[in-house]
């Protein structure tokens, strides 16, 4: 028999997977299933013994799944009963071992010595590309990165890496996330240079209502991106968008201050016939009614107001509209003196209606 061949059927040889699964492997050429970077397990069907075989180049991926290898190879394997589990570090298999599987312990030595020097120029690649790799996505350049990595993938295939292999493709997706994150970050920035010109343009047209308009639905567009308030011209414009509302609710303050002072002052004033006056201060409000936003208390306030100054207002022209028609009947009757003393007294009114 060749060395590394066997046909006995009391052996089952497993590989143990970086995920905790396991791969049953030939028995023929079983020298060949050795390897620097695996985790083998041989099960003794008729003693019920299960060997684990630990390679000198296993990743700790691997490795952290044989303190609960049992339990794994059981769930995987039902019907294979375990009744004693030896753990191996490969250069130290005992005897008892080396008869199972009918290999000299010189054979694996040879062998792993032989892919030992045909790996170790493939290994000093493999940690110069990661190296560079890592270094890529450190500096955000990952579609450099993910080059790098796949050249890594390449090579595990190569050298039958497995646990290598899955890393380096852990990497690749990850990388593949953080340049798709970073291509939409940068549309999303884009988007907020344009907005940002947008808000401005209708803050010089007092348009203030549009202007925050237009920051709520790009927030409700975006504000689900993870860290969306982060990104610089967002949080610039987020920011423009906050002292807005902060200065629209100071205004909003101020005018109902005003609205409240007018009407608890528009009683005497009106009482005083300072008519304009009270025209005047209700313009500055009008002007400003907008900022009122849906504020309903207000618009109401403002209605009963001008309510109160067009009631004084209809109720002065009345008067003057009647001085007018006695003065003008004064003159038709040759009251010449009763008609001047009407007109000084309209005059003298309406110096006090116009009275700023």
């Amino acid at each position: 028999m060749m060395v590394g061949m066997r046909s006995d059927t009391n052996l089952k040889v497993f590989k143990l997977g970086p995920s905790g699964s396991f791969d049953e492997l030939s028995t023929e050429k079983l020298i060949t299933q050795f390897s620097l970077f695996d985790v083998l397990a041989f099960f003794s069907l008729k003693q019920k013994r299960m060997y684990i075989w630990i390679g000198k180049k296993a990743s700790p991926a691997i490795k952290s799944h044989i303190p609960e290898i049992r339990e794994l190879f059981t769930n995987s394997y039902p019907d294979l009963r375990i009744l004693r589990t030896f753990t191996i570090e490969s250069g130290n298999e005992p005897s008892e071992f080396l008869t199972l599987i009918g290999i000299t312990e010189s054979e694996i030595e040879d062998h792993l010595n032989e892919l030992d020097t045909r790996v170790l120029p493939a290994m000093a690649e493999i940690n110069r590309l990661k190296t560079k790799a890592s270094k890529q996505f450190v500096s955000e350049n990952f579609e450099s990165a993910i080059s790098l990595s796949k050249k890594v993938i390449d090579i595990a295939k190569e050298i039958d890496d497995e646990s290598l292999e899955m890393n380096e493709e852990i990497f690749v997706n990850e990388a593949e996330l953080q340049l798709q994150r970073k291509k939409q970050v940068k549309d999303i920035e884009e988007e907020a240079k344009k907005l940002t010109e947008v808000f401005n343009d209708l803050v010089k047209l007092e348009n203030f209502e549009a202007a925050h308009e237009v920051v709520d639905e790009f927030k409700r567009n975006h504000s689900r991106f993870p860290g969306f308030n982060e990104i610089p011209k967002v949080h610039k414009l987020l920011l423009k968008d906050e002292n807005l509302i902060h200065n629209l609710i100071l205004t909003k303050e101020k005018l109902k201050s005003q609205l409240f002072d007018l009407d608890k002052e528009i009683g005497g004033l009106l009482e005083n016939n300072h008519i304009e006056m009270v025209k005047i201060e209700i313009a500055k409000i009008e002007e400003r009614k907008e900022k009122f936003g849906d504020d309903s208390t207000m618009l109401t306030n403002l209605l009963e107001i001008k309510g109160k100054y067009q009631a004084k207002a209809e109720q002065i022209i009345k008067q003057l509209t009647d001085l007018s028609k006695e003065a003008l009947q004064s003159l038709v009757n040759d009251d010449i003196l009763n008609a001047i003393q009407v007109y000084e007294d309209i005059v003298s009114r309406l110096e006090i209606y116009c009275k700023e």
